[in-house]
């Protein structure tokens, strides 16, 4: 499956402290949902699992594609007892999961 590119925010992309990337869920294809869940963490296939819409289930299934997009490889994830998603192997990278 080939989903639309993956938005870096500008062209400092990577060269700044802050990064931002955002994709558009309107553009991708029909069969994006089952790709994303088939790659998905079994954490992140199950929350996924429990919306009733299928556009918010591909939008929390995105968000972990959007950080391994990022990072440029999968990495592990982790949660602190409050619930913040981590990379326990990466303690200085921060992230943080929007949906809109």
């Amino acid at each position: 499956m080939t989903l639309p590119k993956l938005t870096p925010s500008d062209e400092n992309y990577g060269k700044t402290m802050v990064n931002t990337v955002y994709a558009d869920i309107s553009k991708f294809p029909k069969n994006a949902y089952t790709h994303l869940l088939a790659a998905a963490s079994p954490e992140r296939q199950e929350r996924a699992l429990h919306y009733r819409k299928q556009e918010d289930a591909l939008r929390c299934l995105t968000g972990e594609a959007l950080l391994r997009y990022a990072l440029g490889e999968t990495l592990p994830l982790a949660k602190t007892p409050q619930g913040k998603p981590y990379i326990p192997s990466r303690p200085q990278f921060h992230f943080n999961f929007s949906h809109s």
